[in-house]
């Protein structure tokens, strides 16, 4: 338990870093309307580094069991953040980079209460986020495949566990970015996609004898989904086309890397053929 003086003095701390980066924020709104791109962008990364500054005292604080009091928002109230200030602020950044959003659009908003999806996995049971939240679909509609692949009878060390976590990820990845809209907009086959009888379609996809080209490359060039090693896509078949059961509110490729191709993730446009997500990459050999 942190000293409350301490802990007082922190959470002051997350204000000031939190007020600094709006300030910087605010230096770049001013460049932007001047027309100097390179001075807008500079002080852009020094507010990103004051939130992350802040950011780093806020999950300290709650390590150590402490409250952290957001002052504007503490002495203004909810509304500060629809109607005050501070949404005028945010407002009026967001429309010096370009966006259309107005202050009526914070203040008309209101909360779409929904019910969770959830799914068991070896017992258990996984409650998490509906659409249009992306990612709680791809998250049951994964763990549904492995369970039906019976991924535990394998060590998380050895290939089998890995290719099959990899291939449930790409799957649930591809069918998500497939079928997953806005329920305002689109009738969406949520509860189809996390059913057993969907997961034993798509495990049945996932060919173990393909996983055998593997055991020649050696664990070190073995690389990740995400990772930046993976490198660009050099041609080759998609892996998978969900089945168009549904109207597909987006559609995007998924290529395999596998070897001398890896593992990877990429995603190009169905028609374009643009690239449009690749691994984050950073220095290094």
């Amino acid at each position: 338990m942190l000293n409350e003086k301490v802990s007082q003095l922190l959470n002051d701390q997350v204000n000031k870093e939190f007020y600094s980066a709006y300030l910087y924020l605010q230096f770049s709104n001013f460049y932007v309307e001047q027309g100097l791109a390179g001075f807008a962008n500079w002080y852009k990364v020094q507010a990103q580094e004051e939130r992350d500054h802040a950011m780093l005292f806020y999950q300290y604080l709650h390590n150590n069991n402490a409250s952290v009091t957001l002052e504007a928002i503490a002495k203004g109230g909810i509304e500060e953040f629809y109607t005050g200030e501070l949404a005028q602020k945010m407002v009026d950044g967001l429309q010096a980079n370009g966006s259309l959003m107005a202050l009526e659009d914070l203040a008309t908003y209101t909360v779409a209460e929904r019910e969770p999806i959830r799914t068991e996995y070896y017992g258990y049971e996984v409650v998490t986020v509906p659409p249009p939240s992306n990612g709680g679909d791809w998250l049951l509609e994964m763990l549904n495949i492995m369970e039906e692949k019976d991924i535990s009878q394998y060590d998380p060390s050895t290939l089998e566990y890995q290719y099959i976590f990899n291939e449930a990820c790409r799957i649930g990845l591809v069918d998500s970015y497939t079928y997953i809209g806005d329920p305002a907009f689109y009738d969406l086959p949520v509860e189809e996609m996390i059913s057993d009888e969907f997961a034993a379609e798509r495990a049945a996809l996932i060919d173990m004898d393909n996983m055998q080209a593997m055991e020649s490359v050696p664990l070190s060039d073995r690389v990740a989904p995400g990772d930046w090693r993976a490198g660009a896509h050099r041609g080759g078949e998609p892996a998978y086309y969900p089945h168009r059961r549904h109207r597909p509110v987006r559609q995007h490729r998924l290529h395999h890397q596998y070897p001398g191709q890896r593992l990877g993730l990429q995603i190009y446009g169905p028609r374009s053929g643009l690239l449009l997500q690749q691994p984050h990459r950073q220095p290094g050999p």
